[in-house]
């Protein structure tokens, strides 16, 4: 892929040490090939046929998309790998895991502009105390941009978002400061009324200012790599005889109409829904579970096997993990409780240290703070007839 990306599917090759990406030298202690480790030198793929397994189940390309959502921009070769990157590096790894007799299943990419990170705040301003889009003659009013090339700011910025952009969850604490409210309707104890929400930009050779709204013409190119992507990956499991799951509709229906389990009705609604996590992008316990349930029952329909579905009654009522060295509950995070801090984080193992990205400032508390919602737990909504600690 582009050097300017974290080599999400380039499987083939190690990478721990100095001026390796923060999510490589992350995975190297686990993958156990960092210096000194018992499997030094040994890729994933390498790993992955040491022990010369029937079943090899393999999921990559993901960020390698996503990863324009966290910067708040598509760029073609900075923050989304080039298709054909993408099909050399896939066909290499599925080549790779491939071998006679064994049963290899692959994933296709969803489409990301559907995930809470993208979805759950809306594009126009809203009423704190009841999370309402406020009304102006009747009409939403919109959120305020910088624009972008395909969709300039006349005569200067900012403006409005025009209809069909999307704003990322780290705006959550930009807006609690006033960025991306119109005066006309931001309270004067906001700091920065009128200031726009950042898109992201980049400056050459590498340095990325990353921002939170994606505009129609970022989400074109998303959705058009991503079909790109999925092409790709259908070639290769075609090729290589791997059993293709449809990651992709999958999601695109639990979007559209919610999942179903024993009677109870989960969603992708950020935080309450039950099948996310509380970055908006990874599944929770629960819909790491449905993903595993597709897999073992397409496998047992296309392979024979009659490997036994998860339990989902112990997946619907344990409690998530409790919060890790006893790390508090985000704070100042807006009125989306989505804080700065959990932005960095997704940024700092997302791109390649050759990139240097430079993070708009924080903006400080505005007095008095707008009303807080319930700030999410770590306990999971559907758990709380069922913990004794509630």
């Amino acid at each position: 892929g582009s050097p300017l990306i974290a080599d999400f599917v380039d499987l083939t090759v190690t990478h721990p040490g100095p001026g390796a990406s923060d999510l490589d030298n992350l995975a190297a202690p686990i993958l156990r090939n960092c210096a000194g480790c018992p499997l030094q030198g040994m890729s994933a793929v390498d790993e992955a046929n040491l022990l010369a397994p029937d079943l090899v189940a393999f999921w990559g390309g993901n960020n390698d998309v996503l990863n324009a959502m966290f910067a708040g921009v598509a760029i073609v070769g900075v923050t989304v790998t080039p298709p054909d990157s993408f099909a050399a590096s896939y066909n290499e790894v599925m080549t790779g895991l491939s071998a006679s007799g064994r049963t290899l299943v692959t994933y296709n990419i969803p489409n990301i502009v559907d995930i809470p990170y993208a979805t759950t705040i809306p594009p126009v301003v809203v009423d704190p105390a009841t999370m309402q889009p406020v009304l102006v003659g009747g009409q939403p009013v919109p959120l305020l941009g910088p624009g972008d090339a395909a969709y300039p700011c006349t005569p200067a910025p900012p403006c409005g978002l025009p209809p069909g952009s999307l704003v990322m969850l780290p705006a959550s604490q930009l807006l609690a400061a006033g960025y991306g409210l119109p005066p006309a309707v931001c309270p004067p104890s906001l700091p920065y009324c009128g200031q726009p929400l950042p898109h992201g930009t980049f400056t050459p050779p590498a340095t990325l200012s990353p921002g939170v709204v994606l505009y129609p013409d970022d989400i074109a190119t998303i959705v058009s790599t991503t079909n790109a992507y999925n092409q790709s990956i259908a070639s290769a499991a075609t090729a290589n005889g791997a059993i293709l799951i449809d990651a992709n509709a999958l999601f695109a229906d639990v979007a559209a109409h919610g999942y179903d389990i024993g009677g109870i009705h989960l969603t992708s609604a950020y935080a309450t829904g039950g099948l996310f996590s509380y970055d908006g992008v990874h599944p929770s316990a629960i819909g790491y579970g449905v993903i595993a349930d597709v897999f073992i029952r397409t496998l047992n329909a296309v392979a024979g096997t009659t490997i036994p579905e998860p339990n989902f009654s112990d997946i619907l009522f344990t409690p998530n993990v409790p919060n890790v060295g006893g790390a508090s509950v985000t704070s100042n995070g807006g009125p989306w409780h989505y804080s700065f801090d959990t932005w960095r984080a997704a940024l700092g193992t997302a791109f390649s240290p050759r990139l240097a990205v430079v993070m708009p400032a924080v903006p400080r508390a505005a007095a008095p703070a707008l009303p807080r919602r319930p700030t999410p737990r770590t306990v999971r909504t559907l758990d709380r007839a069922h913990d004794p600690r509630d």
